[in-house]
């Protein structure tokens, strides 16, 4: 158990994981589902940061399923490319050339209050998005305009969040500060309805259900044009 909680810590260094969170702040402003939902708490102060999680949409617990689906492949977000290793602005794994995942990335994360992350990292609730488009390539004005991010509630603490969408990590059209990828979205999503039914009593190989997403129309359709 230490050992693996020790290689925890090596993949996800402090200082990376408080980087990380600054960067949500500055793109998401606060909760990203407390905004949804018309709960108008943002950061503001200091001391607001203990209120506040960065919340990774794949954990580090999912570091191999990263690596086999080439997930790093999928990353823009500029803090964490190690052409940019010697920027002061880089994260502290990408200065050192540790973090070669970049799981790190802010396509990875949202700004959460404690609850919400707690629920988020729980598979209480998650965020499908939802893509309507049909056309192809993937284009920017498609990923920004095309997607509801309605959430779906799996957990009856988390029924009232049931349909609100959030808005917050798209609000800023930035390039130095990406919202979450749809992919990573939609992993959560299928992990969550798999665990929903596990908790059910029905026996689900959740691995199985993620990989099916290969062959999804909306996983072909982010597949085709990075």
């Amino acid at each position: 158990m230490e050992e693996g909680l020790q290689q925890v810590k090596d993949r996800d260094p402090s200082d990376d994981s408080q980087s990380f969170k600054m960067r949500l702040i500055y793109r998401d402003k606060g909760c990203a589902v407390c905004l949804a939902a018309g709960i108008q708490e943002i950061y503001e102060y200091l001391e607001d940061s203990n209120c506040y999680e960065g919340s990774y949409i794949v954990d580090f617990a999912y570091n191999e399923l990263w690596d086999a689906r080439g997930f790093s492949a999928l990353v823009s977000d500029p803090f964490t490319d190690r052409a940019n290793a010697e920027n002061q602005f880089a994260s502290p794994s990408t200065r050192t050339m540790k973090d070669l995942r970049r799981i790190n990335s802010l396509e990875n994360g949202m700004l959460l209050c404690l609850q919400h992350y707690r629920d988020y990292d729980n598979f209480r609730f998650s965020i499908n998005p939802d893509v309507k488009t049909s056309f192809l390539p993937y284009t920017i004005s498609n990923f920004y305009f095309e997607q509801t991010h309605e959430i779906f509630s799996f957990h009856p603490a988390t029924a009232k969040l049931r349909g609100v969408r959030v808005k917050a990590p798209w609000d800023r059209r930035d390039v130095l500060y990406p919202p979450p990828h749809p992919v990573f979205l939609e992993m959560h999503y299928f992990t969550s309805i798999s665990k929903a039914m596990e908790g059910s009593g029905t026996i689900v190989n959740w691995m199985v259900m993620v990989t099916t997403m290969r062959s999804s129309p909306n996983q072909r359709k982010f597949k085709t044009s990075k």
